[in-house]
């Protein structure tokens, strides 16, 4: 197994009026920069839009928790002690070890919207090819 990482940052007016594009069914999909509905159809994006790549989930969740860290002053909403990226890299590391897909999504004060996303590949919710090398995923363990 090996992960993704992605990165969204924009207007929350044009998320708003822009939701169709987030279903792989639409026309526009792989062009948007929009997240998907699930987490797991990030896969299905153009390789472009890989922000990196690791096969040590240690180096992913750190990738993750400077991009959250980067924005988490910013987040619209109150922010406890266990919110920080600090407090849960732990259980990041544990969740993708498990093959479970992590996302972080807020609105931020200005009106963006965030989110940084680490997706397992292969993906344990739905077979999906890999986005790098185009190659179809071995089925991952399912729950």
């Amino acid at each position: 197994m090996h992960y993704h990482g992605y990165l969204w940052q924009g207007s929350g007016e044009e998320r708003q009026y822009r939701v169709p594009e987030t279903y792989p069914d639409h026309p526009a999909f792989g062009l948007s920069p929009l997240p998907p509905q699930r987490v797991c159809w990030w896969l299905l994006k153009p390789a472009s839009m890989v922000e990196g790549t690791w096969e040590e989930p240690a180096e992913a969740v750190a990738w993750l928790a400077a991009r959250y860290e980067a924005v988490f002053p910013r987040i619209r909403t109150e922010r406890p002690d266990w919110y920080a990226p600090r407090a849960r890299r732990g259980f990041w590391l544990d969740s993708l070890g498990r093959g479970t897909d992590l996302v972080c999504a807020h609105w931020l004060q200005d009106g963006d919207g965030f989110t940084a996303a680490v997706v397992c590949c292969p993906n344990r919710w739905e077979d999906l090819p890999c986005p790098v090398t185009g190659a179809p995923a071995p089925p991952a363990e399912r729950m």
